[in-house]
C-alpha cells in the first residue's frame, strides 16, 4: 500500500474526529441502533489502531491479494484466458479477528471471442470485466470497475505473446454513520501489459494507473501513482506426478518503494498445491490449492492464501484469501 507523504493533513485528521464526535451522539435506546453503534465505534477503533496512514490509505488496488499466480490477470490485463475459452474469478481476502470489517472482494469474466477456439496458429482475442471493492467498514468504500481485452498471438508451437489493455472507472465513496462529512467522487484510469508465456512458463510487464489518477470524496484529495508491474512464474517437473512452481511479482512505483512477493511450492499430480510465501517487509505464509475439479465440461480451481504479518507492520493482525476460478479449457 503506497501512501502520500502528506496523508497526515490537518484536514483528514479532522474529518476522522468529527467522525468520532458523531458515533457518540447515535440514540442508542433501540437494539438497531446499539448494533450500529457498536459496529460504528467498531471500525473506528480498528482505524486508530491502524493509523491514519493506513486507513486512509491514497489506493492499496496494487497490493490488493497475496496469491498473485491465481489472480495475476488482475496487474496484468494480458493474462486473461491464457489457455481457456471462459474463466471467470471470485476473490474475497480479509484479516482475522476484529479487523476483519477491512476486506477486499473481485470478480470477474473473461471469453474467448475467437471462432476456431482449437486453432493453434490463430490469434485469440478475449474479452473481460470485473468488478473490485475494498471496504474499511462501512464508512469508507473503494470501487473500480474493469473492462479488459487481450490478444494471444501464436509465435511458434507451445510459445505465445499476449498483448492486453484494461480501463478502470475508480470511484472513493466516504460516508460515516450519524456524520454529514460524507462524499463521493469518480475518476478512471487504465492499463497496458504484454506477456511471454508457454505451458511451462511466464514473463509479464504491465504499466498500471497509468494517467496518475486523483480521487476526492471530501475535502482531501487522495493520490493514485502509476506503478509497473513485473511477474515471473516458471515450473520444474520433478517427476511423472510432482512439479516445482516458483513465481516472483514487483510493483515498482517511480521514488517509491517497492513491492515484492515470492511463491514456491510442490504439484502434486497437476492437482494439488502446496506453496510458501514471502511478502516482503510484510509478512510471510502458505497458500493450499486444488485444482481441475471436474464439472462437466468445465472445471473448478479452489485456493486458500494465509499470511503472517511480520513484528513491525501495522496492523499485526493475520490475513487470509481465498481464490475460486470457474474456466472453460483451451485445448489448443
Amino acid at each position: 500500500m503506497i501512501d502520500d507523504s502528506n496523508s497526515l493533513t490537518y484536514n483528514l485528521k479532522q474529518q476522522k474526529v468529527n467522525v468520532f464526535l458523531k458515533l457518540f451522539k447515535i440514540d442508542l435506546k433501540s437494539r438497531q441502533s446499539l448494533k450500529k453503534y457498536m459496529r460504528d465505534l467498531a471500525f473506528f477503533w480498528a482505524a486508530s489502531v491502524i493509523s491514519l496512514n493506513f486507513a486512509f490509505a491514497q489506493s492499496n488496488f496494487s497490493e490488493s491479494f497475496i496469491d498473485v499466480p491465481k489472480n495475476i490477470q488482475v496487474y496484468v490485463p494480458s493474462g486473461a484466458c491464457i489457455d481457456k475459452d471462459l474463466q471467470s474469478d471470485f476473490i474475497y481476502k480479509t484479516y482475522v479477528g476484529k479487523l476483519s470489517i477491512i476486506r477486499t472482494y473481485y470478480a470477474d469474466l473473461n471469453i474467448n471471442l475467437t471462432k476456431n477456439k482449437d486453432s493453434d496458429t490463430q490469434v485469440k482475442h478475449v474479452v473481460g470485466a470485473g468488478l473490485y471493492n475494498d471496504r474499511e467498514g462501512d464508512i469508507f468504500n473503494k470501487t473500480r470497475i474493469i473492462s479488459r481485452y487481450a490478444a494471444h498471438l501464436p509465435l511458434r508451437e507451445n510459445l505465445f505473446l499476449s498483448l492486453g489493455t484494461a480501463f478502470h472507472l475508480v470511484n472513493y465513496n466516504f460516508h460515516p454513520s450519524g456524520s454529514g462529512a460524507s462524499g463521493s467522487d469518480l475518476n478512471w484510469t487504465g492499463s497496458f501489459s504484454t506477456m511471454l508465456h508457454a505451458s511451462n512458463f511466464k514473463l509479464a510487464i504491465s504499466l498500471n494507473d497509468f494517467n496518475n489518477p486523483k480521487v476526492t470524496p471530501i475535502n482531501y484529495t487522495f493520490n493514485i501513482y502509476r506503478y509497473i508491474t513485473l511477474y515471473g512464474e516458471k515450473l520444474f517437473d520433478l517427476n511423472q506426478n510432482t512439479q516445482f512452481k516458483c513465481s516472483a511479482r514487483c510493483n515498482s512505483f517511480l521514488g517509491k518503494p517497492n513491492t515484492y512477493i515470492l511463491h514456491g511450492g510442490l504439484v502434486l499430480s497437476k492437482i494439488v498445491g502446496v506453496n510458501g510465501f514471502y511478502y516482503a517487509t510484510k509478512g510471510y505464509g502458505f497458500t493450499f490449492d486444488i485444482n481441475s475439479i471436474k464439472i462437466n465440461k468445465s472445471n473448478l480451481d479452489f485456493s486458500l492464501a494465509y499470511q503472517i504479518p511480520q513484528k513491525q507492520v501495522a496492523p499485526a493482525a493475520n490475513q487470509y484469501e481465498v481464490n475460486l476460478r470457474y474456466y472453460i479449457p483451451n485445448n489448443r
